[in-house]
Order: structure tokens, then sequence, then C-alpha cells
């Protein structure tokens, strides 16, 4: 089943990396303050970053990549991360 790996930028500009098998989804719970504790204190937040995987379990592995637990994001690959461009509904 095919999974995402996602970055959220928060309000106050820290960003959130996580994974899910149904983006629409978990954007919503994040947007709605459900999402997780991290994000739920610094609303709204903007889906910036979409990768889609084989696997949920792929996704997962990339969301603990050193680089992106240490909050650096910035250095992902860019060349395998491709921008959101209005797939998911960012109304709240």
């Amino acid at each position: 089943m095919i999974g995402y790996l996602y970055i959220l930028e928060c309000a106050d500009g820290t960003l959130y990396v996580g994974s899910t098998r149904n983006i629409e989804l978990r954007f919503e719970q994040h947007q709605s303050g459900r999402g997780s504790r991290y994000t739920s204190s610094r609303l709204p937040v903007r889906l910036v970053y979409l990768l889609e995987c084989p696997s949920v379990a792929e996704a997962y592995a990339l969301e603990k990549r050193p680089e992106l637990v240490a909050g650096q994001a910035s250095r992902i690959d860019r060349r395998t991360v491709r921008p959101v461009t209005g797939t998911v509904s960012t109304a709240g």
C-alpha cells in the first residue's frame, strides 16, 4: 500500500515531518489540532512537501532520517521530493 512522507510548516516557522497512508485525512487531523501534540500548538500548518513512497514503512523510515529528526529538513535531497501543488485541501 502506498505511503507518504510529508513536511508541514507550522505557524511559528518550524517544520514537522510525518508519514501516513492517507495524506488528506492526516492533513485534516493536523489542521484541526488532532494530528500531533507538536502541531496542535503551532496552528495553522501548511503542507510544503509530499513524497509518495511504495509503502508507509518506507515513508516512516525516511521520516526517521537523522537530518529530518534534527529539524534540518532543508537538507533533504530536493530531487526526491516534489513540492505540493494544491492536491490537499488547506481549508481548516
